[in-house]
């Protein structure tokens, strides 16, 4: 990452293009959560669906479903 010098008007052009989108990768994260928390709710139902492992279960899956398909694509450095 460089430094640049920043102009008037150009901190809103810099945030829309850096601006993110859900793409499909994170649809099958939502997917996938929607998908555990409905079929271990059913088997587990204490363990699963509570205040703390549900939240955590829905971030978890589209966070990593988000990183895969980063690195399936090639975009993210990080």
């Amino acid at each position: 990452m460089s430094v640049t010098e920043i102009r008037p008007g150009q901190e809103a052009e810099s945030a829309a293009e850096s601006q993110h989108h859900t793409g499909p990768a994170e649809v099958v994260g939502y997917g996938l959560a929607g998908l555990v928390l409905v079929g271990g709710g059913a088997l587990w139902t204490t363990p699963v669906l509570n205040w703390l492992v549900g939240p955590a279960i829905c971030v978890l899956c589209v966070a990593a479903a988000g990183f895969v398909g980063d690195r399936v694509r090639g975009g993210s450095d990080a």
